[in-house]
């Protein structure tokens, strides 16, 4: 790898670090951790909102192991925010729905959010924020493609 190549790598990856940085301050007004607000938001924007999902797809969805994703559930729910029930079909397998006040919770942490991301629009500008979010899309699948290629014992180019 020449000299110019391993300097951009580090400065990416300095630029994702800090990214990361930021997007952890992101405030949810205080409700909901992190975690707990990814798993509502995707219950929230699952393709059929009205039925419940498998723990094993949110499971995947949230890209965190199932034993994970179990505590958290029970914390949700002890809180009344889901409720989980057992697929009539396979009784294996645990379905997991919003309750009203999980759909409420989430509401009031995208609006926070949203409030958020307002501002950060306003100073970055439209024009900028539109391409930065076309540049960063795109390095996303740029960088998921070669971690595929890797992961299929490709190279990397």
């Amino acid at each position: 790898m020449e000299q110019q190549e391993a300097d951009q790598g580090r400065a990416m990856f300095r630029a994702i670090q800090r990214f990361m940085h930021a997007v952890s301050g992101i405030p949810l007004g205080g409700e909901l951790s992190r975690m707990e607000f990814f798993t509502l938001n995707v219950l929230l924007h699952h393709p059929d909102a009205d039925a419940p999902m498998c723990v094993s797809e949110l499971a995947q969805a949230l890209r965190s192991p199932g034993p994970g994703v179990s505590r958290l559930l029970g914390n949700l729910e002890r809180r009344g925010l889901i409720c989980r029930t057992v697929d009539r079909k396979d009784r294996r397998s645990t379905q997991v729905a919003l309750t009203e006040e999980g759909r409420q919770a989430c509401g009031r942490a995208i609006e926070t959010v949203g409030d958020y991301a307002s501002q950060v629009f306003q100073k970055m500008g439209q024009t900028e924020m539109e391409q930065l979010l076309t540049l960063w899309d795109r390095l996303s699948g740029i960088m998921e493609e070669v971690r595929q290629n890797q992961d299929e014992g490709g190279s990397l180019c």
